[in-house]
């Protein structure tokens, strides 16, 4: 699947999907809200090989727009254990800064917290996960920085 982020403006980017079929999904979302969680989403699982979250759903046919907090409210879908886990990842990672973090104790902090919550640490929760997550979401916020408006930041899922 082909993934676009499209810079609008400084508080505007829209989200478009393109599956290998030919589908598409897109939404015009708010930066401080969503960028960097799905930026994160993409990097987390792609990285982990994981079809059960964000990107996984949208290849398998749901729109952006019913992924939304609100949609998933309003369905009164639940998270199972394994998504939970994904989504307090994902959460907590898009709250670092890259270069700034010790993956080693981002990776223990997380294990205690996803214990306390009593929730299962994913097996590819390790700490050469988070450093390449790492690495690469650096990469993706460097490639967006440079963009104009209009500007458009693909990547394949």
């Amino acid at each position: 699947m082909k993934v676009s982020f499209i810079k609008e403006s400084e508080q505007k980017y829209n989200l478009s999907c393109t599956r290998d079929d030919g589908t598409t999904t897109s939404a015009a979302l708010e930066m401080r809200s969503y960028f960097k969680h799905d930026l994160t989403h993409f990097v987390v699982e792609k990285m982990a090989h994981i079809n059960y979250g964000f990107f996984g759903q949208i290849i398998s046919g749901m729109q952006v727009e019913e992924l939304s907090p609100k949609a998933i409210k309003a369905r009164g879908d639940t998270m199972n254990s394994r998504e939970q886990a994904l989504e307090i990842i994902v959460a907590s990672l898009q709250k670092t800064h890259p270069t700034d973090t010790n993956a080693e104790e981002f990776v223990g902090k997380m294990n205690e917290y996803l214990s306390q919550l009593s929730v299962a640490k994913p097996q590819y929760f390790t700490v050469g996960f988070v450093k390449h997550v790492l690495k690469e979401f650096d990469e993706l916020l460097r490639r967006w920085h440079t963009l104009r408006h209009g500007g458009i930041l693909t990547i394949t899922f």
